[in-house]
């Protein structure tokens, strides 16, 4: 007893059969999506596991199935307002599919190694890299368990991750183009983290537009996608004496804090 409170035992799935007269095989399929089973039986089950107040063990199915239908996603850069609506769009789609999302806090500086150990004790079925990465040997390790990785706006070469981003080179190359079109002749570029792969292609493709203009001067300033950062990047920028007349930065994020820079200061 706690504070008045009698705790009683869980409600198991064979007092749930018992009670709507049909087998223990008859319960667990009406509570796995797809399953075969009929209307009048499930409509039966139901309403066994509603009076006696059952809800499936996850857990427990989990290690009969090997399957936990739980996909771990390590997201780090949450400051960015953009990872937010990612996350809640995955959560709808993961929940589309049955699966259930499992948030883990990553390092958008560094690999997120140490959050590994961690997710592998929910036997997870899939794990998200958003704006992070794993070391080789940890990629290599998931590939030998079977469990998929997918790197969420970063890109790859090992062959034992995927990776869903978007044209950042060729986003880059346009605007230089439109920049250009414009007829602005000097930039200034506000990187984020220099190593990431979103910074170098968006980089690549920016200096791509400008070489093909015969444009050189570009000056370039680290915003390492942080606030503070790219506002004095942005102070450094303006005030060099022939100052560019436009300036691209990495993400919209810090776009904001330059642009604040820009009109306040």
């Amino acid at each position: 007893m706690d504070g008045g409170v009698i705790k009683r035992s869980p409600v198991t799935s064979s007092e749930v059969a018992e009670r709507a007269g049909v087998s223990q095989s008859a319960v667990s399929r009406t509570f796995t999506p797809g399953a075969s089973i009929s209307p009048k039986t499930r409509a039966k089950v139901l309403a066994a596991a509603k009076e006696l107040g059952y809800r499936p063990n996850a857990i427990a199915r989990s290690l009969i199935t090997n399957r936990s239908r739980i996909i771990a996603v390590v997201m780090a850069y949450l400051e960015n307002l953009f990872y937010p609506d990612v996350l809640e769009e995955l959560g709808r789609r993961l929940a589309d599919e049955n699966y259930h999302l499992l948030l883990f806090t990553g390092f958008m500086d560094r690999d997120s190694d140490p959050v590994f150990d961690q997710l592998m004790q929910y036997r997870v079925d899939g794990i998200i890299l958003a704006s992070t990465s794993l070391s080789s040997e940890l990629s290599d390790e998931c590939t030998v368990a079977g469990i998929p990785v997918v790197l969420f706006n970063r890109t790859t070469e090992r062959d034992s991750a995927s990776s869903v981003t978007t044209r950042n080179r060729e986003g880059g190359r346009l605007l230089g183009e439109f920049l250009i079109a414009g007829g602005h002749k000097t930039f200034g570029y506000i990187t984020g983290l220099e190593n990431s792969s979103t910074n170098r292609d968006r980089l690549a493709g920016f200096r791509e537009a400008l070489d093909a203009a015969t444009i050189t001067s570009l000056e370039i300033r680290t915003g390492n996608y942080n606030r503070a950062d790219a506002e004095a990047a942005a102070r450094e920028l303006l005030s060099l004496k022939q100052r560019p007349e436009a300036i691209f930065v990495a993400n919209d994020h810090m776009a904001v804090a330059v642009m604040d820079v820009a009109r306040y200061e």
